[in-house]
């Protein structure tokens, strides 16, 4: 259909060096780089990786935190055609040993220590099961004996064994090709091991493209990479700033006032967080003493966006909250423009992206009329290629008709804007009546002494089923279970839907990247 462009992500890094050589590309809090520096270390890690016997898609894993050397290592390995799994910095020796062992991983890039927690001597005890595990990449200045240091491979000036044309035939030759498989991203579920999803560049490309209109980015932005990990809501800043040319910041690891003090300094204009770390930079006692003035616009991920709060954001910081839907293994579904009403980018998902269809299936697999409540399956052209050496996990999620069944449940207004309800295995039913978790969060999010919500189901004798709520509160403030109903009863829930029971805790356990609650 003429949607796909024949480019790979590398592409995009050398036509920035080419056209902003001397614009700063990508900043952390310790590494400042334009473009051109950029893709000239990323030349030589690529060769680097290729003078250390690296051959066509042989397997990287890294493991790093809020470091400008992900990104560095996630292209260099596309250039030299190897394939890359960029994983999260809380993975430890269970998820590791399978992703490595999956992949027939050649080599790990870890940094030493960070944080408290030893990298290398985790990945040493697990090396026995690892027989295919050549070489451990070291980030930082301390470099264990026996492991090679990242740093120095980004200083040795291996161009000048070429010429600029004999190292463009043997990039161009090495390459990853847009439509094969060039990286792998882990999924963040609640249970069992991490599937991989399989991305050819040209469907993050095609999907960014979509993105970047959407949310209005230009060159001219300056993108922050707030939130944990390295794919989800961060694609719009890394993939969208290397379509552009625009600056990426990445934030180490997620600390507010950190946060604050980076989107100030660098003067960032459009980040990704979820729902709760909004609320947190708004009740932080340091929020006011930072100037977030530069920022337009913030999109939420990852969780409902509770209705409420979104105004209050918007007048406190002056930004714009675009509320957006995706998944792991299909990136970014629906999103609202940066153009659209505050109704719409709250409360909704918005329309689908350009060029992916979403169908709202009944339990039959027919489509159910607008406002009513289905399945969202997705017919997409930007979705993942599927799960890496596993194909039964493909059969289960995309159908026969090529639908994926992300396994939410929503439904389409007027307009034709999605609005999420809740996941299909969520759904309380009490003594025959459907109860949508979401609904009850959403409302309940906008009580002012409520920080975070989530509504599980527990079982009962007589009904089957009965909400029940979790409930972090602000401190020092006192939350009852009558409070809870009368505040619920008075915004007009219907009385099957109240929870009777309330747990007050500290604050809601998550997996993953932090964007979804463990329900175990």
């Amino acid at each position: 259909k003429g949607l796909w462009e024949d480019l790979a992500w590398s592409n995009l890094w050398d036509r920035n060096a080419k056209n902003f050589p001397n614009k700063e590309a990508i900043v952390d809090h310790k590494t400042r780089l334009t473009w051109r520096q950029a893709k000239l270390a990323i030349d030589r890690l690529a060769l680097g990786f290729m003078d250390l016997g690296y051959k066509k898609d042989d397997a990287i894993v890294a493991e790093l935190p809020g470091w400008v050397e992900m990104m560095l290592v996630r292209i260099a390995c596309e250039k030299a055609g190897l394939l890359v799994a960029p994983v999260l910095r809380s993975f430890r020796e269970f998820e590791m040993k399978h992703t490595m062992s999956l992949l027939e991983a050649k080599g790990v890039v870890i940094p030493y220590k960070w944080r408290d927690f030893d990298y290398f001597a985790m990945i040493q005890s697990i090396r026995p099961e690892l027989p295919k595990l050549e070489h451990i990449f070291i980030v930082g200045d301390e470099v264990p004996k026996g492991c090679i240091s990242l740093n120095k491979m980004m200083q040795e000036p291996l161009e000048k064994r070429y010429s600029a044309k004999e190292r463009e035939k043997l990039f161009a030759r090495r390459k990853m090709p847009s439509t094969e498989v060039s990286e792998l991203s882990h999924t963040t579920g609640t249970t069992g091991v991490p599937k991989l999803a399989e991305w050819p560049a040209v469907l993050g490309i095609t999907r960014t493209k979509d993105t970047v209109k959407k949310l209005g980015i230009t060159s001219a932005d300056v993108l922050g990479a707030l939130a944990p990990g390295w794919g989800g809501m961060n694609n719009p800043v890394y993939h969208g700033g290397a379509y552009v040319g625009a600056k990426i910041v990445i934030l180490e690891h997620w600390d507010i006032a950190e946060a604050m003090k980076l989107i100030e300094r660098e003067k960032i204009t459009y980040f990704a967080i979820t729902p709760t770390m909004v609320r947190q930079m708004l009740d932080h006692p340091e929020f006011g003493k930072y100037d977030l003035s530069s920022v337009r616009a913030i999109m939420v991920s990852g969780a409902p966006c509770p209705p409420g709060w979104p105004r209050e954001a918007e007048e406190k910081i002056g930004a714009k909250i675009i509320n957006t839907y995706g998944s792991r293994d299909l990136g970014s579904t629906a999103s609202p423009t940066v153009d659209d009403p505050p109704e719409v980018r709250w409360a909704t998902a918005g329309t689908p992206n350009s060029w992916d269809v979403i169908y709202l299936l009944d339990d039959k697999g027919n489509e159910v009329p607008t406002g009513e409540v289905g399945e969202v399956c997705v017919k997409a052209v930007t979705g993942s290629a599927g799960y890496f050496k596993n194909p039964e996990a493909a059969k289960e999620a995309i159908s026969a008709d090529g639908l994926f069944h992300i396994g939410d449940l929503a439904k389409f207004d007027e307009n034709g804007n999605l609005v999420i309800v809740g996941r299909a295995k969520n759904i309380i039913i009490r003594g025959g009546e459907n109860i949508y978790p979401n609904e009850i969060e959403n409302l309940l999010g906008t009580h002012p002494k409520v920080t975070q919500v989530a509504v599980v189901k527990m079982p009962d004798p007589l009904f089957g089923e009965k909400a029940c709520a979790y409930v972090s509160v602000k401190p020092r403030e006192k939350f009852t279970l009558d409070e809870m109903v009368s505040f619920l009863k008075a915004k007009g829930l219907a009385a099957f839907k109240l929870p009777e029971r309330l747990e007050i805790v500290d604050k809601i356990p998550m997996v993953g990247d932090g964007t979804k609650v463990d329900l175990k």
